[in-house]
């Protein structure tokens, strides 16, 4: 009842005392106010100081106050409860010369390279590469893949969600694909980080193409994950198809037709980033401003020529921040859009196509 009492009693003097906001932000200098009110439902805030609802509400229902502190990995570090990190750092931990964000998770460690370079099958043109988060979706990707297993090497990316659930799901691969190279990431940076983490190792250098694959399973997800996958993946003839075009057309990437977007409402929050990162890779691509088409959904067929032109991005881990439900705006987004920049900047295009079933 006590702590009850003292919320409202912050409440009221946030509401009725103007002059006293100013001196509430500048007492939080790791709160980041947009960040805070983009993760809200419309309206929920009202006239309480983002702040204030942060530390009456927010913390309790999970809601980040702000991007730069790694939430879990300073609650696991520094041995205090989730909810009370920022109280934490902004008292303490700023001062203690705390770690706002895991160690660097974008190089592979030494055994995992190690383990990218030993000798697989190596005769394969393509590779599929597969970020499986939902492990209940196995089976699922599993039938599309067995149809291409004797055309591509397999690399599988599993998220540890702890215990033995990683373990387990890896054995299972292995009884389909014995071959197939398995990689435990941590939860962070959805499935571009891991994806970037094995371009980056020169694991995928080789190949003629990769398909990247994806379970996706947001809510109302099903349906567009389907049409993703069935437009790239719908059976061995269409597949064979695909690795067609990319060989003999003027093609870079590949996907779903349906999903092709362009204009600045879907470039706004990511053009200076994706610039930034043309810039870094030593290319000038002049188109960027026209806010050209890019491929949605990062399910898709891409040239190895074109991965590979991405392989020197260099990013630090406060680019990935901690998963928010963001919809838009973050380096994933900016390096999804990437994918189909390189494709331009190389003559190649951007093809859209759709599952035999729609034709």
């Amino acid at each position: 009842m006590m702590r009850l009492l003292k919320r409202v009693k912050m409440w009221l003097h946030d509401v009725f005392c103007v002059g006293c906001k100013k001196k509430i932000a500048a007492s939080y200098p790791a709160f980041d106010s947009c960040f805070y009110r983009s993760q809200l439902p419309k309206y929920s805030l009202g006239h309480i100081v983002p702040v204030t609802h942060y530390q009456m509400f927010g913390r309790y229902r999970g809601y980040l106050a702000t991007n730069i502190i790694d939430i879990k990995y300073c609650a696991s570090k520094y041995g205090v409860p989730e909810c009370d990190v920022v109280n934490e750092y902004i008292f303490r931990g700023r001062f203690e010369g705390w770690d706002t964000m895991s160690p660097n998770v974008l190089s592979l460690d030494e055994n995992t390279q190690e383990y990218l370079n030993s000798p697989r099958k190596g005769e394969s043109q393509y590779a599929v590469a597969l970020h499986l988060y939902h492990y209940d979706l196995w089976e699922e990707f599993e039938k599309n893949i067995l149809e291409v297993d004797d055309l591509v090497d397999l690399y599988v990316n599993l998220i540890d969600h702890g215990g033995e659930e990683a373990d387990l799901i890896a054995k299972k691969i292995r009884s389909s694909f014995p071959n197939a190279v398995i990689l435990k990431f941590p939860n962070h940076g959805r499935d571009i980080l891991p994806f970037m983490q094995l371009v980056r190792s020169g694991a995928l250098s080789s190949y003629k193409a990769i398909i990247k694959l994806h379970t996706k399973k947001s809510r109302g997800a099903e349906r567009w994950r389907e049409r993703l996958v069935n437009s790239i993946m719908y059976d061995r003839e269409h597949v064979l198809s695909l690795f067609q075009i990319m060989e003999n057309e003027d093609v870079g990437l590949i996907g779903s037709e349906k999903d092709i977007h362009g204009g600045y409402n879907l470039w706004k929050y990511n053009i200076e980033g994706v610039k930034k990162m043309v810039a870094q890779l030593g290319l000038s691509y002049a188109g960027l401003d026209s806010y050209p088409d890019f491929l949605a959904g990062s399910i898709f067929i891409i040239k190895g020529s074109v991965l590979d032109a991405s392989k020197n991005l260099e990013f630090e881990s406060c680019d990935w921040p901690p998963e928010a439900g963001q919809q838009d705006g973050t380096v994933g987004h900016q390096v999804e859009r990437l994918f189909s920049i390189l494709c331009y900047e190389k003559g190649l295009a951007v093809r859209g196509v759709s599952p035999p079933s729609d034709q």
